[in-house]
């Protein structure tokens, strides 16, 4: 098959007009406009495993498959400090509460604004669980980072 090639004329920007875009300003991080909010519907839908975190580290929204990875309910889940509610297990010495437990990928993103990806092990009641994790920041129309999204997969029981 004979390989499209485009002169870089041919490319243009497509402009929306104003009207597409919402330009009305939030008053909170969880207004129907903020990428929490939009991000936040997402991910409560998904089958897949997911979360979203506000600018402070608390649980926005949380897909049921998440919750099942963390061994606990939705409900019990929003609105608490991430290392509140999952409980972090350090991989050489399996003790819980790692020290570098703030510097896991979803709160990470938060202050070093890049993507982060990481291993996590956790307790849960149905035992140990090492999870693979990527985060990105979410940011606002002001470009200010308000929040994280991850994506969690189970890699293996303890």
């Amino acid at each position: 098959m004979p390989e499209l090639v485009l002169p870089l004329a041919a490319l243009r920007r497509v402009e929306l007009p104003v009207s597409a875009v919402d330009r009305t300003p939030s008053r909170s991080n969880a207004t129907a406009s903020s990428p929490l909010s939009r991000w936040g519907s997402t991910v409560a839908a998904a089958r897949d495993a997911c979360l979203v975190l506000d600018a402070g580290g608390r649980v926005v929204s949380v897909s049921p498959a998440c919750a099942e990875l963390f061994g606990q309910s939705v409900d019990a889940l929003i609105g608490r400090d991430l290392l509140d509610a999952v409980a972090l297990v350090d991989f050489e010495t399996g003790e819980a509460a790692p020290e570098y437990a703030a510097r896991i990928p979803p709160l990470l993103v938060l202050t070093v604004v890049t993507l982060g990806r990481s291993l996590l092990r956790l307790e849960r009641p149905a035992g140990r669980v090492t999870l693979d994790i990527i985060s990105a920041p979410l940011r606002g129309n002001d470009g200010q980072v308000v929040g994280s999204i991850s994506f969690l997969a189970e890699i293996s029981p303890g």
